[in-house]
């Protein structure tokens, strides 16, 4: 794995960034970034799986510094749902690169296929400026064999609204294709995902609502719009988790594979398999080309009327070439 001197004499006394705001801090350890708000553990983006999944960021931790994500399977606590134990709180994921399963894991029971391994091969950059962080990485997927099929070039961008009481991870990932060429196939199990805490879940009776007011899984699933919320209870108070998705991202608008058991996937790739519209959504990148899908994930205080999560996205769309 890459990184220069100077990042990781930076990360060993710490990135910090601080304004009017919101104090930013990153720092390096056991294989992960992790990034610090006003002194508080915000997120942690780990590098590589050791069970052999995909980089992934746990735990997500809201405004008040409550964990929104499920913590099964980096811990086990006892007390958590212990189903789908390649739900790494949130990441990237896709069944069919190449032919290549990385949605799942070595782990995962009665999964068949060829399972593929993706892993962080370099950090570009860690900083934290005056009122947010951002962290740019690069991305390997290998077949069994050891042979890269794909790559991508990710940017997280970490800041806080402060008025909405949220705190905010803007998402970009730029596919690069392999020669002679690579499909991301048109399948059910891909995309950016999160797995909500236990108690936000629908089955708690949590909410699944999107941009066009169709509420729960019945409704939700499949539908093409540019968000969903997933909004419960966590210590009494009602919070959420939104993933909004911008109109320059490839494949908009999304479908949404979403479940009540507590996961919120944007698929673009799922044209058939999750709309079940009749064109597919399969991407193919010859050498060198490119293709990039950018969101905006809020976790939030209250439902997505209190949090204004329409507004945020009008605020979101607006602004290009974020």
């Amino acid at each position: 794995m890459k990184f220069s001197a100077l990042f990781g004499l930076l990360l060993a006394i710490g990135i910090t960034g601080t304004g009017y705001g919101a104090h930013f801090e990153i720092q390096r350890k056991d294989g992960a970034v992790a990034i610090m708000i006003d002194g508080q553990l915000f997120t942690r983006y780990v590098l590589e799986s050791n069970e052999g999944g995909q980089p992934y960021f746990w735990p997500l931790n809201g405004p008040g510094g409550e964990p929104m994500s499920r913590g099964f399977p980096m811990e086990n606590s006892g007390k958590e749902s212990t189903d789908h134990p390649h739900h790494r709180s949130m990441f990237f994921g896709h069944q069919a690169i190449g032919g290549v399963n990385f949605w799942h894991e070595p782990r995962t029971p009665g999964k068949p296929g060829v399972l593929g391994h993706s892993k962080t091969i370099e950090v570009v950059a860690a900083e934290a400026h005056q009122d947010h962080a951002v962290l740019r990485t690069r991305t390997s997927y290998s077949d069994p064999s050891g042979e890269v099929i794909l790559t991508d070039e990710r940017r997280f961008v970490f800041h806080e609204d402060s008025v909405r009481h949220a705190r905010l991870i803007d998402v970009e990932i730029t596919f690069i294709g392999s020669s002679p060429s690579v499909t991301l196939g048109d399948i059910k199990d891909a995309g950016l995902s999160i797995r909500v805490a236990d108690s936000m879940t629908a089955k708690a009776g949590g909410r699944i609502i999107n941009s066009s007011s169709d509420e729960g899984e019945a409704a939700a699933y499949g539908k093409r719009v540019p968000w969903c919320d997933f909004n419960g209870l966590i210590g009494g108070r009602v919070v959420g988790i939104a993933m909004l998705q911008h109109p320059e991202s490839w494949g908009y608008p999304t479908p949404w594979h979403v479940r009540s058991y507590g996961l919120m996937t944007s698929n673009p790739f799922g044209l058939k398999s999750v709309s079940k519209e009749k064109h597919s959504g399969e991407l193919t990148l010859t050498q060198g080309e490119r293709a990039t899908i950018k969101y905006r994930v809020i976790l939030h205080e209250g439902d997505e009327k209190q949090a204004d999560i329409e507004g945020s996205y009008r605020e979101y769309s607006s602004k290009k070439n974020i």
